[in-house]
């Protein structure tokens, strides 16, 4: 009898290892049970989100089979997803979601999984969730959406994102566009994918920047030559009545202030 009742665990064991596959093996809730008891964890959703935390892909398996909810909450707001995400926790990630953890679920600041990996830079998991097929247009507290953050943080994402039908033109509390940090962050490359996909070079903020003021007030040359080829309006002001070359001018940016003088006089 106790032979056997050790085959049977020891069976469990192997089942719920993180090299298995779960969708092949599913031990029985109370089976499940017994297994977690056997290493000493109790069964609770503290003990759960804090296994999960510590990457226990064995754990997290044997809570998921023994009928945890995998979207309890931390004091944080944040499911274990969201936690292993930000950690980078790849094989934890994906037991998670294949037990049914909800890929759009926010902590305390509306992040999602997906923003918050893109936040700590964690390139394979964000690939992952997306190919999850997330929303990817919810946007967090400050109005940041996954596109935005990338366009910041993670510049080797956005074509996977603008792929999966991420809104180009979506403005954050301050009335920025994923535009305004790919001009910031002075990457023509990302600028001008992000234009291919639509974005409006013309958008203002709730001071009426746009990002070709932002790329000219900071002497990025490269940027403010694929915002005008996408349509950048050059004599647009904001609301001191500054265009993009007075901008540039300010930082003495002599290059940006020429092609700007050369735009308003329709030579670009």
């Amino acid at each position: 009898m106790l032979r056997t009742r050790f085959i049977i665990l020891l069976s469990l064991f192997i089942a719920l290892a993180g090299c298995a596959d779960r969708s092949n093996v599913k031990p029985s809730p109370e089976n499940a049970r017994r297994a977690l008891t056997l290493r000493g964890i109790e069964y609770s959703n503290e003990s759960f989100l804090a296994y999960a935390a510590a990457g226990d892909v064995w754990a997290v398996n044997a809570f998921l089979a023994a009928g945890m909810n995998p979207n309890v909450r931390n004091d944080k707001e944040e499911t274990a997803l969201i936690v292993a995400a930000t950690k980078g926790d790849l094989n934890v990630v994906k037991a998670l979601l294949d037990g049914g953890a909800d890929i759009n679920a926010r902590d305390k600041d509306n992040r999602t999984a997906l923003m918050r990996a893109i936040m700590s830079e964690r390139a394979q998991v964000a690939t992952l969730l997306l190919d999850r097929n997330p929303d990817l247009n919810l946007q967090e507290k400050s109005g940041q959406s996954a596109l935005m953050i990338a366009a910041w943080r993670m510049p080797e994402l956005v074509p996977a994102l603008l792929k999966k039908g991420a809104n180009v033109n979506l403005q954050d509390a301050e009335g920025e566009t994923a535009l305004v940090r790919a001009s910031l962050a002075a990457d023509a490359d990302v600028v001008r994918q992000l234009l291919e996909h639509g974005a409006d070079p013309n958008i203002k903020n709730k001071l009426d920047g746009t990002p070709l003021m932002f790329a000219a007030a900071n002497g990025h040359l490269n940027v403010v030559r694929e915002l005008l080829k996408g349509g950048a309006d050059v004599n647009l002001k904001d609301y001191k009545g500054r265009t993009a070359r007075a901008w540039a001018l300010k930082g003495n940016y002599t290059p940006v202030v020429n092609l700007l003088r050369e735009a308003e006089e329709g030579k670009v």
